[in-house]
């Protein structure tokens, strides 16, 4: 199988979820509770400065912490720190980014992505 311009987007190898969170009903919680119950193969990165560790996973403070560059970002935080999380994707080098909308509810997540 070739590349495909948008595999880090929809194949990603690794994933890094900014703004992770053991707060419940935040999308942080969310999208950490879903990967980590997922069939989803590649590596998870959760990353909030917060947290030790999320899920039983390694929870890293920032980007330039994470041991390698990953295929997609997905960033879970409030508007107000979106343009600095954007800077910092761009400088990480992550060849996909999603915004996940903050007023979606765990269901609504679900019926989204095929969970549940």
């Amino acid at each position: 199988m070739t590349d495909h311009q948008l595999d880090p987007l929809l194949r990603p190898a690794s994933i890094a979820l900014l703004g992770a969170s053991e707060r419940r009903n935040t999308p942080g919680h969310v999208l950490a509770d879903m990967t980590s119950n997922s069939a989803f193969a590649g590596r998870v990165y959760p990353i909030n400065p917060r947290y030790p560790a999320i899920f039983n996973q390694t929870c890293y403070p920032d980007l330039a912490s994470l041991p390698e560059t990953v295929d997609h970002l997905v960033i879970a935080l409030g508007n107000a720190h979106l343009e600095q999380a954007l800077r910092e994707v761009i400088a990480h080098g992550a060849r996909a980014a999603t915004i996940s909308p903050g007023a979606f509810s765990k269901e609504i997540y679900s019926l989204i992505c095929g969970y549940g």
